[in-house]
């Protein structure tokens, strides 16, 4: 029979202090809200890109109608504005295409290689930290490129509505 090495066994079903266990729950509600916070910015960024798209195809729709009508300072100034718009958004959308990949390639390659438990495990926090990272970075960027881009949309849309008047005034409208 072999022996048992009773130090292993001990330590191994050995309790946590309270603040051991304080500490454990902590962490576990951190991951917790952490994973929350990133569905959640997931979800609000999604949406946005709804609002985003549909706004550009309405803006664009509307442009394309008016454009043999309007006087050509708000046609060119209102289009100028919206594909300023539109670029940085893209910006934004090319910039997650390259970061998240890069993320998920580090996935990958961990699960390609052999490792111990004690080396999964680390790995498996850095990549958490790497990820919570990532996800904090892509909120400050989302926001820095959602502010112009709206603001750039907001200004076009300012010179296609005072175009439109401009024609309808000068039909008699008003």
């Amino acid at each position: 029979m072999p022996a048992v090495n009773t130090e292993q066994t001990t330590s191994h079903h050995r309790a946590l202090s309270p603040e051991d266990e304080q500490m454990k729950l902590m962490k576990s509600k951190k991951e917790h809200f952490s994973e929350f916070a990133s569905k959640q910015n997931e979800r609000s960024v999604q949406y946005s890109n709804l609002i985003m798209f549909a706004g550009y195809a309405a803006f664009f729709t509307v442009w394309s109608g008016l454009a043999p009508e309007l006087p050509i300072g708000e046609k060119v100034l209102s289009c100028l504005f919206m594909i300023l718009s539109v670029l940085i958004f893209i910006s934004w959308e090319i910039y997650k295409m390259i970061s998240i990949p890069i993320y998920t390639r580090k996935l990958v390659l961990l699960s390609a290689h052999t490792l111990t438990l004690v080396e999964f495990n680390a790995s498996i926090a850095k990549l958490k930290k790497a990820e919570s990272k990532l996800n904090r970075r892509n909120i400050e960027w989302w926001v820095i490129t959602l502010i112009p881009s709206i603001l750039c949309a907001v200004i076009a849309l300012y010179f296609l509505v005072s175009g439109m008047f401009k024609v309808l005034d000068t039909l008699g409208y008003f």
